[in-house]
């Protein structure tokens, strides 16, 4: 978590896709001052996310982000679940649209 905290900004906003149980984001929140929503399918850990404090949203990753134009996510970390990556920067050249 520590190598991903040294990624965000502090004070930053950050999109936590596919959460789990928030420990991520409630590290960033606590270590880093962020503004975080997470999504995840799993109802249990959306509940651990909120009993945490943390703002959660039950759902589908890619129908939560459809929504989103391109360039909406710039200067926002977003972090997701991958094979090939951990943490993607949002950002107007990687747009999440």
């Amino acid at each position: 978590m520590q190598v991903i905290g040294e990624w965000v900004e502090p004070q930053s906003r950050v999109l936590d896709l596919g959460c789990g149980r928030g420990e991520l984001m409630d590290y960033l929140v606590q270590a880093k001052q962020v503004c975080a929503t997470g999504v995840d399918l799993d109802f249990g850990r959306i509940s651990a996310c909120v009993a945490r404090g943390l703002s959660a949203y039950q759902g589908d990753m890619t129908e939560f982000m459809r929504p989103f134009r391109t360039g909406t996510l710039t200067g926002s970390s977003v972090h997701a679940p991958c094979t090939s990556c951990t943490t993607l920067r949002a950002s107007s050249s990687r747009p999440f649209a």
